[in-house]
């Protein structure tokens, strides 16, 4: 299958959980493209253009050339031409910092399978209930997100987001030691045993 991961932009922990998902997949044998919706941010959002005054040293001056949502517009813009050009079969969105409902409404209306991986829960629950209408699968991370009764209009699920192996480090796992101490006939051996759960 060929998915197209859309990354959340900021990069904290949501772009551990974006970078995961990309080495899993990708370790699965799945064509895996990367949209760096982080890259494009940065670009647009630092963007300058020069007003026309010469400054006191000499330099010329310049000012922001967009705001905000112009330079979050444009980084998002791009997104439609990867998916022309890759069709993916998949549409992996981690969190929806930026996402935009227009964007993912033209995404689904082309056909693509879109997940959307809410990581945000429960401080932006309001707008990723938004981007959430345009997925096919949302992922949960809380499940406060769900409605009172406990569903979801949508299919989803709600899972406690794992580390990655590559930069995590695991936990010990749980133990429950057993020991038998029984001599009847049949018994498991005196010397005990243990078993592991993970």
């Amino acid at each position: 299958m060929r998915w197209l991961l859309i990354h959340p932009g900021p990069e904290w922990s949501v772009a551990d959980v974006f970078n995961g998902w990309s080495e899993a997949l990708t370790g699965l044998g799945e064509t895996v493209e990367e949209y760096p919706l982080d890259a494009a941010l940065r670009f647009f959002n630092n963007a300058l253009a020069e007003t026309g005054l010469t400054l006191p040293c000499g330099c010329r001056e310049v000012r922001k050339y967009l705001d905000r949502e112009q330079a979050a517009r444009l980084a998002l813009d791009p997104i439609l031409a990867a998916a022309n050009r890759l069709w993916p079969d998949v549409i992996l969105c981690t969190s929806g910092f930026f996402l935009q409902p227009w964007l993912m409404e033209i995404l689904r209306d082309r056909g693509h399978t879109i997940v959307f991986l809410a990581t945000e829960s429960p401080y932006q629950d309001d707008y990723q209930l938004k981007v959430a209408e345009y997925a096919d699968l949302t992922l949960l991370n809380d499940r406060s997100i769900l409605t009172p009764t406990g569903r979801s209009a949508r299919p989803s699920t709600c899972r406690r987001r794992t580390g990655r192996r590559s930069t995590t480090r695991p936990r010990p796992a749980p133990c429950r030691s057993t020991t038998w101490r029984s001599s009847a006939p049949g018994s498991p051996p005196a010397s005990g045993s243990s078993t592991r759960w993970t």
